[in-house]
């Protein structure tokens, strides 16, 4: 399994065929190993599936598409607010705007 979290890297393109060959040699690998155990739904994603949403973005991680960097700027939004925006008309969302970043 370390081997499909080290092919899905952050910063890298992501080789869809050894994402996808590694998860059907995991999957064969535990049905012949630990045929009495039942694979939990999230490994099954991971194994079977993993390889099918890097192929619709083309190899990019998916962490391109995540929505932790829009988040990031949640602080400095709220620190304006706290700052000047305190004091900021609140008849409009434009000339708020217009108060909290001029």
């Amino acid at each position: 399994m370390l081997s499909i979290t080290q092919q899905c890297d952050m910063t890298r393109i992501v080789k869809v065929d050894m994402v996808k060959q590694l998860g059907q040699q995991l999957m064969v690998f535990y049905k012949q190993n630990f045929q009495f155990a039942m694979i939990s739904p999230s490994v099954h994603q991971m194994c079977a599936h993993s390889w099918e949403l890097f192929s619709l973005t083309d190899g990019f991680p998916i962490a391109v598409y995540a929505e932790q960097s829009v988040e990031a700027w949640n602080k400095h939004i709220r620190a304006f607010k706290s700052g000047p925006s305190a004091r900021a008309r609140q008849c409009s969302i434009k000339l708020n705007t217009l108060d909290i970043f001029t």
